[in-house]
């Protein structure tokens, strides 16, 4: 049982005055008139009034309290963040690769304003992505010898729909009916927006994303001859159905694509086991892609240095995002010589310690592809597969090993997290261990885009990391 809070702020004002009156015949006997027209008493009211709001301070907690009470807890709050918003894609009738950090630009329409331009916000792509000529024909849920039919449910936003049934359980089957104008060469990417009103919260910066794992083991399968065979799932983070996200897949080339109308079937079955938190679907949809309000600025003028202190220059773009707490998941993009840092995982016999542990790590099927590649052209199975690794090794507290990086110069502000990693937050494990990757694979893989290094008198250059205040400076 905890112990009860004090009121520190019990005193009110009459009871100061009160208290004040009663010791003037010990401290000032020859003062006898106590009434309030007395000038006497006048100012020990006035003093009481000042007392009462010295004393009700003492109970209250500052929001600057609260940010810090709630670091000692490992808790800190998100930076104000851009706007992310879903783009769907109609009517491609052929296929377009769009790159990260393709801009998008807000339409707005003229009668919707009278008199004021309005400002045209830019989006941008937020991670490589394929648009396919192709749309979802049907949506089919079988379960229990029952067959339902839910393309229609999936073309409103209001209504959910139970993927495998209202139990989920082994042998639930979710099938898509993909219409083809013409059959892509690249990935496709179906995204899954889910019911998530009856999940666990999402994790912050100070603790581990909660994850729902559901004890059902689902596979996707494509139609050939009449079979269904299993369809390798290149990416999936709606974690097996049970948030939104997006599969990306590679179609296999014996896919059954019908010559006449381009229509194919893939499903996804529970091979085993069930959910606990049956998934419901609101919307299924394909060339669908994320993207974030911002502007990425490069090569502006900010004109000449005078020379002078205390300098300003002004940008044409506010706010300015911050970047130096960017330690989300590795993308294609953070890559900058994948031949290199595949050539650097193959040869494990002369890879260095660090990036043996890392390899390490990896699932059995990644390091079999690494193994196999034969260093012509880099597939984007090998691709995804490759990444998705690493993003598991980010996650991972039993990355850092001391007598595995003892060479490796780790920056004081991340030293001291390598000393309490069972207990250290989500975002600070994530950032020592983005750091161990990079140096174990340098000027192959980064996420920082930016870094600040200062040369110190022997010619060495030490690299300087932002801190949120100079109490964890040194």
């Amino acid at each position: 049982m905890g112990l009860p809070v004090p009121v520190l702020d019990d005193k009110t004002f009459n009871e100061i005055v009160d208290e004040a009156r009663s010791l003037i015949p010990r401290y000032y006997p020859e003062w006898t008139d106590h009434n309030v027209h007395d000038p006497g008493i006048t100012f020990i009211e006035l003093f009481a009034w000042l007392a009462e709001m010295q004393i009700y301070q003492l109970d209250q907690i500052t929001d600057r309290n609260y940010i810090k009470f709630l670091k000692l807890l490992n808790y800190y709050p998100y930076d104000i963040q851009p706007a992310k918003v879903d783009i769907t894609f109609k009517q491609i009738t052929s296929e377009i690769p769009i790159p990260a950090g393709t801009q998008i630009f807000t339409g707005v329409e003229p009668e919707q304003f009278t008199g004021v331009e309005p400002e045209q916000l830019v989006y941008e792509v937020q991670e490589d992505f394929n648009l396919v000529p192709a749309q979802i024909k049907s949506i089919i849920t079988t379960y229990d010898s029952k067959t339902i039919d839910n393309t229609e449910a999936n073309e409103n936003e209001n209504v959910y729909f139970a993927a495998f049934g209202e139990k989920a359980q082994k042998e639930g089957i979710l099938k898509l009916e993909l219409e083809f104008f013409e059959k892509p060469n690249n990935e496709i990417h179906i995204t899954f927006i889910l019911f998530e009103d009856d999940l666990p919260a999402q994790g912050t910066h100070g603790d581990e994303p909660s994850q729902v794992i559901p004890s059902a083991e689902i596979v996707w399968e494509y139609q050939n001859d009449g079979t269904w065979k299993d369809l390798p799932v290149l990416k999936d983070s709606t974690q097996a159905l049970t948030r939104n996200g997006r599969i990306a897949f590679l179609l296999p080339s014996d896919i059954e694509i019908d010559d006449n109308d381009g229509l194919c079937w893939i499903r996804c079955r529970i091979q085993d086991g069930w959910y606990e938190i049956v998934p419901y679907i609101s919307r299924i949809l394909i060339n669908t892609v994320s993207a974030v309000q911002v502007e990425t600025m490069r090569n502006e003028d900010l004109g000449t240095s005078s020379g002078f202190p205390d300098q300003k220059v002004r940008l044409k773009k506010k706010p300015v995002m911050r970047a130096s707490r960017d330690v989300g998941p590795f993308g294609a993009g953070d890559v900058l010589d994948w031949h290199g840092l595949l050539k650097m995982m193959k040869n494990q016999a002369e890879l260095p310690e660090p990036g043996k542990r890392i390899t390490g790590m990896f699932d059995e099927n990644t390091q079999n592809l690494i193994s196999e590649w034969d260093e012509s052209e880099i597939g984007i199975s090998l691709k995804y597969a490759v990444l998705s690794a690493l993003n598991t090794v980010m996650e991972n507290r039993d990355l850092y090993d001391i007598k595995v990086f003892k060479k490796v110069k780790i920056p004081d502000e991340l030293k001291k997290l390598t000393d309490h990693l069972d207990t250290i937050s989500y975002i600070e494990l994530k950032t020592l261990n983005c750091f161990l990757i990079e140096v174990a694979f340098p000027d192959t893989i980064t996420k920082r885009n930016l870094i600040v290094q200062v040369q110190g008198d022997e010619g060495e250059w030490e690299t300087w990391f932002e801190v949120n205040d100079f109490e964890s400076s040194d």
